[in-house]
């Protein structure tokens, strides 16, 4: 009976030390590729595959049932990871070659998805905070996304197409979103900061002219800015102080330029360029 109940004992021991266990499975196809692989903590598990030649991946998890999966397919596709908390996803995918993707998670349930199918393409993740979410999308060549949040509920969906667009975002706060569009059309360019809560940003630029540009500024809480364009070489720079303040601008054509301020709570300002 004590052999019994030693036997019993020793087997639910080595049941609850695989269940607290770390899980990785990483595997690499092709050619000087390198992997480093750390974890530190108890249930983080990490998937990760390579598939070509002379890619690079770094990835650290430190805490609790944090979670990661790489997708790297082609040449000198780079890929850096640092997440540090409880219960935090990263999902990366790279098809093309020398695209890069940096992300850090510093918190709880963060969330960050990143697709990247083209070359020279780089992507960026910075959250500290809680259930805070980034989407980044990359097509074609050239493009640059970064998206930082620090706060709780925040979102940012970065959407590029065609080539050498800039894209970036930054939160701090709560319940804040953030979406940046650009499609067609070389060098498009989108650079907004919200400072509060529940504050949107909706960003959309097309082509098939080049250099559009959208700036906003959030200040306060409860505001929105819209800003629209197409064609080529349109300006829409924006700032609100308060809340509750709106701005809806629509440019189409060519070489519109606009500059918007609001500074109080509920002011509504809406413009619309055309040629």
């Amino acid at each position: 009976m004590k052999k019994l109940f030693a036997s019993a004992f020793a087997l639910l021991a080595v049941s609850l030390t695989y269940a607290q266990s770390n899980k990785d499975v990483s595997t690499q196809t092709g050619n000087q590729n390198e992997a480093t692989i750390t974890q530190v903590g108890t249930l983080n598990d990490n998937t990760m595959l390579q598939n070509g030649n002379t890619n690079d991946a770094t990835i650290r998890q430190e805490g609790t049932g944090n979670e990661n999966d790489v997708l790297s397919e082609g040449n000198q596709n780079l890929v850096t990871l640092n997440q540090l908390g409880t219960a935090n996803v990263n999902l990366t995918t790279q098809s093309g070659n020398q695209n890069k993707a940096e992300n850090v998670q510093n918190g709880t349930e963060n969330s960050i998805e990143q697709l990247q199918t083209g070359s020279f393409n780089s992507m960026k993740g910075t959250q500290t905070g809680l259930d805070n979410d980034i989407f980044q999308q990359q097509t074609g060549l050239g493009h640059v996304a970064t998206g930082s949040q620090n706060g709780a509920d925040n979102e940012i969906v970065q959407l590029q197409a065609s080539n050498s667009s800039f894209a970036g975002a930054w939160q701090t706060g709560d319940d804040n979103s953030i979406r940046q569009q650009q499609h067609l059309g070389t060098g498009h360019y989108a650079y907004h900061v919200q400072n509060g809560d529940n504050n949107t940003v909706l960003s959309y630029q097309e082509g098939p002219g080049q250099w559009l540009t959208n700036r906003g500024f959030q200040t306060g809480d409860f505001n929105l800015i819209e800003q629209t364009q197409y064609g080529t070489m349109h300006d829409a720079r924006d700032t609100q102080i308060g809340d509750y303040n709106t701005i809806t601008v629509e440019q189409f054509g060519a070489g519109h330029h606009h500059t918007g301020r609001q500074q109080g709570d509920y002011n509504t300002m809406t413009v619309s360029q055309s040629n």
